[in-house]
């Protein structure tokens, strides 16, 4: 039997759900040969049985034309159409709210959340007008809309949001401060890292569960420069 396959050539014809399925995939199982065969059935959209009857110097040559797509740099891609909806990325992370910031904290670190950390990062161009546009306001609702956006672009959008996390990071050191408590065993380090991000939503709320809505919507900065001044003036 003959087999015709389409080989994607860049990462733009592999889409962010199919990377999903693939990493989900290749975590549960440890055949090296199967997990081949696999990566071949989702990324060229065909039948594993047809993969199967494949020879295997076949099977290994595509695998590897497939490995390089992943080892070139993706850069940010700030506009893009998917199914007849144009999104854009967020224009200025600075900006960005607290609620934001920590939904992307919380996504980004699971590759199966990774299409809800596009929903934050991307959204629905609102006016755009000579180059510049706007985008609609950042809802917690989520779908799995951005399963089907390609790959290159979650890539690029990921290393992008990564580089400026590293620079909050740097800002507020006193908050994101390494070898602390947090990788430690003490009992404040399980409460840290059982609570995680709702610490700062009372502390910054001082206590106030009714105004953790409020606190989210307020810019990044705001509250980042707050809860560090606080830390800092409780520890001396």
């Amino acid at each position: 039997m003959e087999l015709t396959l389409r080989i994607p050539e860049n990462l733009t014809e592999i889409t962010l759900g199919q990377y999903q399925k693939y990493l989900k995939m290749e975590k549960d199982n440890e055949d090296e040969t199967f997990v081949a065969q696999k990566m071949i059935e989702i990324f060229c959209r065909t039948r594993l049985d047809y993969v199967m009857k494949m020879r295997f110097k076949d099977v290994q040559d595509i695998v590897t034309d497939l490995g390089v797509m992943f080892t070139e740099d993706q850069k940010l891609k700030k506009q893009f159409s998917l199914k007849g909806v144009n999104y854009g990325f967020i224009p200025n992370l600075d900006e960005i709210s607290f609620g934001e910031f920590v939904d992307l904290d919380s996504y980004l670190g699971d590759w199966q959340e990774m299409h809800k950390a596009m929903q934050v990062l991307y959204r629905p161009v609102e006016i755009s007008v000579k180059g510049r546009y706007n985008i609609k306001e950042y809802t917690a609702i989520t779908d799995d809309t951005m399963k089907e956006m390609p790959l290159a672009y979650a890539l690029g959008a990921v290393f992008f949001f990564n580089e400026f996390r590293q620079r909050v990071v740097s800002s507020y050191d006193g908050l994101f401060a390494e070898g602390g408590a947090e990788g430690g065993h003490t009992s404040e380090a399980g409460f840290s890292r059982k609570w995680g991000w709702y610490t700062s939503f009372y502390q910054a709320a001082q206590g106030d569960v009714t105004r953790f809505e409020h606190i989210s919507e307020q810019r990044l900065h705001k509250i980042l420069m707050y809860l560090e001044f606080v830390n800092e003036k409780q520890t001396l």
